[in-house]
């Protein structure tokens, strides 16, 4: 290796390890926010196994964005709430969203996370659950110490109840290629979105924002929520992104029938896409697969997709401008652009 391509490559690991994620570059301050809250989330999860601590302490440092953390933490810089007091708030979400992880790497069978192995796979699927249930648990913890006094109630009707009721739907759609794709949005606006949801409102000061603020807010981050999810989706038929931890079609393989799929669907006749679709994670070929990236190819499916997460963002751009203004909706606008532009 040149000397010259040596201090590019020293250049780069410098950049990695200054930063939380590579999207948090032009947030220096919330980077540096996000590293208290990593931080205290190693101090707060305390597990009496040292074994299973240590693993969820590798799964707290194995690269993830910290995206619903961050957009609490940009609420909260916007409305001058004390940075310490948001933090558990925002340690809270990212507890909440990893319980869920070790969740779907147990249903999904996935084997690593982020490169890094997964429990079930180290340990068994039986502690992977008790894991996600204890994170869940504390997770919950955290939501009703700093919400306790909100009129706004996130923990419940918005909260944990919410997310699983929306875990339980996905569950039971398994393989079925009968539901609407308004079923599928509501289905992971009660999931992904809703996350997304309390991670803006999070950052709000609840002592001085009133019910319509905090509902605002909430709107903004359903709205950034769907597009991630609808970008996720995406990426499940992209072979560029195995790169980032997903393999191609694993969604399809496992049953899950993501926007993509009911476009499709729509599009060629239920009958015909359900003969190269998979009965079960085994019995699907590799000629099938190919039928239905071509397919997906020439109804430019995807092309649809990306005119929905398009719409999405600027939705969430507008919502962010009429209710809290230009200097708020600049402060996001990057971050939104660099997660959803593929930069």
């Amino acid at each position: 290796m040149s000397g010259r391509a040596l201090s590019e490559c020293q250049e780069q690991k410098v950049k990695r390890e200054a930063f939380l994620h590579p999207i948090w570059e032009e947030y220096p301050k919330i980077n540096a926010d996000l590293f208290a809250v990593r931080s205290l989330m190693h101090t707060q999860l305390k597990v009496s196994v040292p074994d299973i601590q240590a693993k969820i302490d590798q799964y707290i440092d194995a690269g993830g964005k910290y995206l619903r953390s961050g957009l609490c933490l940009i609420f909260s810089a916007h409305q001058n709430e004390d940075r310490s007091s948001v933090f558990e708030k925002a340690a809270a979400l990212e507890i909440l969203h990893l319980a869920t992880l070790v969740h779907d790497d147990v249903i999904d069978l996935s084997p690593e996370r982020r490169g890094i192995t997964t429990l079930q796979v180290e340990k068994s699927n039986r502690i992977a659950i008790y894991a996600g249930d204890y994170l869940l648990a504390y997770a919950g913890r955290l939501f009703l110490k700093n919400y306790v006094k909100a009129d706004f109630s996130l923990t419940t009707k918005y909260g944990i109840e919410g997310i699983l009721r929306g875990e339980i739907r996905q569950e039971l759609d398994r393989y079925n290629l009968h539901g609407s794709f308004r079923q599928y949005l509501k289905r992971i606006q009660g999931k992904t979105a809703l996350i997304f949801g309390l991670a803006c409102a999070s950052g709000l000061d609840f002592s001085v924002s009133n019910l319509h603020e905090l509902k605002q807010a909430f709107y903004v981050g359903n709205q950034i929520g769907l597009a991630f999810q609808l970008l996720d989706d995406l990426a499940d038929f992209r072979s560029m992104n195995q790169s980032q931890g997903k393999p191609l079609l694993q969604d399809v393989k496992n049953g899950i029938y993501t926007a993509p799929i009911l476009i499709l669907r729509d599009r060629i006749g239920e009958e015909r896409l359900a003969t190269i679709l998979p009965k079960s994670r085994e019995q699907w070929t590799e000629d099938q697969q190919k039928e239905l990236l071509t397919l997906m190819d020439e109804e430019k499916v995807l092309d649809r997709v990306e005119r929905l997460i398009k719409s999405y963002v600027l939705k969430a751009k507008n919502r962010t401008k009429k209710a809290f203004g230009e200097d708020l909706v600049n402060q996001l606008a990057p971050l939104l652009d660099r997660i959803f532009s593929g930069q």
